[in-house]
């Protein structure tokens, strides 16, 4: 087996650490989430990506069983023992995984050099429920084989990709459109808004933040005007306003992750659901309405807010759930146009090469 080009992988852009994590977590993928429930969490306690075996014949194990995966990229020498500041980074990591993750049963250790035997020791005398692995390069290696050879190649062969690489592959590209790509006096349309979204561009995304505004803004004038409703109503209000905090928080941590190039929760991560959405026409809000108070209004607006929050939820699992989008017009409608600018570098990430096809 060919061994792994690690001075090449340290060229990458980014950090080495966050490259080491993101390689770990596909050769996992692709080696043992069909034997399971694979999840990866923003900001995951303890460990960074674990799998659920539910299938049978999982090389891992049987199902029940549950492994987590912690990879620490250290800048130290092969050979060289780990230090305290690193064993007690491991123990954090041990403690935080049994503590926010009682479930897992497999702990594992992932490093790109094997710890001395010293450290050996230290780590499977951890006193913990879980049973404790290590992983290096050598395993890694063994799991970028078959079709996961692509993984290999593009972090450490000819497939590794760089911004400057990109955006010279996309200047080749568009350079073949020749005048049919003018960004000078590119009009964004309703396609490339959708596509934009299915691409998960953060700014195409920027109406979530607007919507969680909203809420919160219609929320804290249905409190001001809801001091004097009487018990009955203020209930039935209460629930519609938790519901909207709940829709709210949905879509702050949506766009957070988008924002930062994770997993949505609404994409199946998580245990997260869309909250219930009231109806549009409450009893509560009738009421009210005889009543000619004064939360009427406020109501009302937050009421409308929530159902187009809860909307906006449902839009983004079919948008970025969407793996193929086919964009079709007749000649001059602008499909070469579209291509380049889509492939074109944003600040959120590179280009990408374009092509179209007439049908």
């Amino acid at each position: 087996m060919t061994p792994l080009d690690w001075d090449k992988f340290t060229t990458l852009p980014g950090s080495p650490r966050d490259n080491f994590e993101l390689l770990c977590r596909g050769a996992v993928t692709h080696a043992y989430a069909r034997y399971g429930k694979f999840i990866a969490l923003a900001q995951q306690p303890g460990v960074e990506f674990h799998l659920d075996i539910d299938q049978p014949d999982c090389p891992l194990g049987q199902p029940g069983r549950c492994f987590g995966w912690q990879t620490k990229w250290w800048d130290i020498p092969s050979g060289r023992a780990i230090g305290v500041g690193r064993r007690s980074d491991v123990e954090d990591s041990l403690r935080k995984t049994e503590k926010h993750f009682p479930g897992i049963s497999d702990f594992v250790l992932w490093t790109r050099h094997p710890l001395t035997a010293g450290d050996q020791t230290w780590f499977y005398g951890l006193s913990t429920t879980m049973k404790l692995h290590l992983a290096t390069e050598v395993e890694l290696g063994h799991l970028l084989v078959g079709d996961a050879v692509l993984l290999r190649e593009s972090y450490f062969g000819s497939l590794v990709l760089t911004p400057e690489r990109l955006a010279e592959q996309h200047a080749r590209a568009a350079a073949e459109a020749g005048e049919r790509w003018i960004p000078e006096v590119h009009q964004a349309s309703a396609a490339e808004h959708r596509l934009r979204r299915m691409l998960a561009e953060p700014d195409a995304w920027d109406d979530l933040g607007d919507t969680n505004r909203n809420i919160a803004r219609f929320e804290a004038a249905l409190d001001d005007a809801g001091t004097t409703l009487p018990a009955p109503l203020a209930e039935q209000t209460a629930e519609i306003t938790a519901a909207g905090r709940d829709v709210a928080e949905l879509l702050h941590e949506a766009h957070q992750q988008i924002s930062n190039s994770q997993p949505s929760p609404l994409l199946g991560t998580t245990d997260r659901t869309v909250p219930q959405a009231p109806t549009a026409q409450p009893a509560v809000l009738r009421q009210l309405r005889a009543l000619r108070h004064a939360a009427t209004l406020p109501l009302t607006n937050l009421i409308a807010h929530i159902r187009d929050a809860a909307a906006l939820a449902r839009h983004i699992t079919d948008h970025l759930s969407t793996r193929l989008a086919v964009v079709t017009g007749d000649a001059g409608f602008g499909k070469t146009q579209l291509s380049a600018t889509l492939t074109a570098a944003t600040a959120a990430r590179p280009a990408a090469s374009c092509s179209t096809a007439g049908v």
